[in-house]
């Protein structure tokens, strides 16, 4: 497993496809060492973040009272590898 931490795209820079190419890159190092999943933590408050997460299938994974977690494994982190791709913001 991977956890990440503090993955931030300036917002002058969104919606170009950096935080798509962070995460196929991520996930291709992940995947080529062996990993079966990718855990990160996310502000509850950022709507955005959690949105794009979940675009690319990403699970949350807990009900803290200020995170969030979420994981991409199995086919969707193949998918990541596989097929990367500009994953829309919104």
């Amino acid at each position: 497993m991977a956890f990440l931490s503090d993955i931030y795209v300036a917002p002058e820079h969104r919606g170009r496809g950096c935080g798509s190419s962070l995460m196929n890159g991520v996930s291709k190092i992940c995947s080529e060492k062996g990993c079966k999943r990718i855990r990160w933590s996310v502000a509850k408050w950022n709507e955005t973040a959690k949105k794009f997460y979940a675009k690319m299938n990403a699970q949350n994974m807990s009900e803290t009272e200020d995170w969030e977690m979420f994981r991409v494994e199995g086919e969707s982190l193949r998918n990541l590898v596989e097929e990367p791709q500009k994953i829309p913001l919104l």
